[in-house]
């Protein structure tokens, strides 16, 4: 190679160079940081509708009542924060007794928890061996910390449709 021909970046180019990848990564960050967040959302969500999903067609499969609820202290909550459960409820009471089969566990990510309100204040869903829930419409609301994030509406029929939360919707 000739001595001539070689080309090569100085200090100065460089440090321009540094300097534009600085200025656009601190652009793009914040904007990365909400997708990601959104992204997770999204998959909550999907998580939620696949569980109710799963809950109601195994009720129907297994011709009898399948509960879906947090799983810690005996389903004493309806603010779920850190597992689901979705159990074969065969006396219908909402809580796993002796010799009811867990049928699935999810994992809810420590900064969400989902809010179950519903009209009869259970700590609980169910779905009768027909689909339908037990008189269980209402609403879950994902929630970020103490924020309402997405509403998955459960009407009396078991079917589900997302919605934006309202500005009062519970979180605590």
């Amino acid at each position: 190679m000739n001595r001539d021909q070689q080309r090569a970046v100085g200090l100065v180019e460089l440090l321009i160079t540094l300097t534009l990848l600085a200025v656009l990564t601190a652009i793009a960050a914040p904007s990365f940081s909400s997708h990601m967040q959104r992204t997770q959302q999204s998959t909550h969500v999907n998580e939620l509708l696949t569980a109710l999903h799963f809950s109601r067609a195994e009720a129907v499969t297994r011709r009898t009542t399948v509960s879906l609820c947090e799983g810690i202290d005996d389903c004493g909550t309806r603010r779920w924060q850190n597992q689901l459960i979705i159990f074969a409820d065969h006396n219908h009471n909402g809580r796993v007794d002796e010799g009811e089969p867990i049928l699935q566990t999810l994992r809810i990510a420590p900064a969400y928890s989902w809010y179950w309100s519903n009209f009869r204040a259970r700590n609980h869903i169910s779905f009768k061996s027909n689909g339908m829930t037990h008189s269980l419409n209402g609403t879950f609301t994902l929630c970020r910390e103490a924020t309402a994030v997405r509403n998955v509406v459960v009407n009396v029929a078991g079917r589900t449709r997302l919605d934006t939360p309202s500005d009062n919707a519970r979180c605590e």
